[in-house]
């Protein structure tokens, strides 16, 4: 027999099964939703973290290079000299980079180069078949203290090593560092106080940089410059304490001095030398050097 009361009961028996069924789907469903914008949140905020990371990174790499490169301060573009000029058919990023690293020295040094008439050259000339006639494999640079200027070769080798190096033959030869002139212009007269350098040091510089410029003392000192205004400073200051105070003091003293006021500072200079360190003194060759 048909019962109509009971058949109600049953089907609101479903709708209520139905709407609880629907009402947890419902739930689930928004607790997904919210569990999706969780994640997506969280996924953001991971993201921003490491953009804010590579952020401080970059910087921080920007910063120790830009002060691990040298020691010298920052260079605003007005503060930059250009002293590297092109001789023949050289690619010009070889003189630009000739110009960075001759701008490790101070703006004045630099100034001071060309206001003496000196001029900077990359070549494009093989310079041990040009100006050694073959006495010599391969020679990366030279210094041309008559004609006044510095070369080296284009090759980026030449370029990273010799730059700096035969600068500081220039310094060398001007402010009789190494040497003294003797009455008839001539180099050739050892300075006491440099010699003492060269024997006390000559050891640890060849040691610490396995190079061969310890056999001559003007070689010892150019290779100084190149490498107190260089990254390896740190090296070189450890290792030759002397050579690196006396490769500052020259070029702080030269620093200091203006060039287009009056040039008598050289004779200045090697006066004073020449009043405070006796001249006779021979360099200590009995390591085999």
């Amino acid at each position: 027999m048909f019962n109509a009361h009971s058949l109600r009961k049953k089907l609101r028996g479903v709708f209520c099964l139905q709407r609880s069924s629907g009402i947890l789907n419902a739930i689930k469903k928004q607790k997904r939703k919210e569990e999706q914008k969780m994640q997506n949140k969280t996924k953001r905020n991971i993201k921003k973290m490491i953009i804010a990371a590579c952020v401080m990174v970059s910087v921080v790499i920007s910063s120790v290079t830009a002060n691990a490169d040298t020691k010298s301060p920052a260079r605003t573009d007005s503060d930059f000299v250009v002293v590297a000029e092109a001789d023949g058919n050289v690619d010009q990023t070889a003189v630009d980079r000739a110009n960075e690293l001759l701008n490790r020295l101070p703006v004045q040094v630099l100034k001071n180069f060309q206001n003496r008439g000196w001029r900077f050259l990359v070549t494009d000339k093989n310079i041990a078949r040009t100006y050694y006639s073959g006495q010599y494999s391969s020679v990366q640079g030279m210094t041309d203290y008559d004609e006044k200027f510095v070369m080296v070769e284009q090759r980026s080798k030449a370029v990273e090593e010799a730059t700096l190096h035969e600068f500081g033959h220039y310094l060398d030869w001007y402010y009789n560092i190494t040497q003294r002139i003797d009455s008839a212009g001539n180099l050739g007269v050892p300075i006491a106080e440099y010699a003492d350098i060269y024997n006390a040091e000559t050891g640890a510089f060849t040691n610490t940089f396995d190079v061969y410029f310890h056999y001559e003392p003007i070689e010892f000192f150019a290779e100084g410059v190149y490498r107190v205004y260089s990254e390896y400073y740190d090296d070189v200051a450890e290792s030759c304490p002397r050579l690196t105070k006396s490769v500052e003091d020259m070029v702080n003293a030269d620093a200091s001095y203006d060039v287009s006021y009056s040039d008598n500072y050289q004779a200045e200079y090697i006066q004073n030398y020449e009043t405070n360190y006796s001249t006779d003194y021979s360099y200590d060759f009995s390591d085999g050097f």
